[in-house]
């Protein structure tokens, strides 16, 4: 199964289904731009003012400001 994203939204079929039947995952032809622009965006926001599990925590965290920015925090936020 080939699962493209970034042409069309997502369903949880689409994801059930690949779960079942796991093959290639790729993205189209605008998806990296679009993930790239958002990127620079929530960076340029994060420096500017408080964002939401960006710069602070999340849930009965969302005052505690983190003082970090950037992947490894983001990482700590996923886990």
């Amino acid at each position: 199964m080939a699962l493209t994203v970034g042409a069309a939204p997502l369903t949880a079929a689409d994801v059930a289904g690949f779960a079942r039947a796991p093959g290639t995952v790729r993205l189209d032809r605008g998806a990296a731009a679009r993930i790239e622009a958002s990127w620079l965006l929530a960076e340029e926001l994060a420096g500017r003012r408080a964002l939401y599990g960006r710069t602070t925590g999340v849930g009965a965290n969302l005052t505690a400001a983190t003082g970090a920015v950037g992947a490894e925090h983001a990482l700590r936020v996923l886990r």
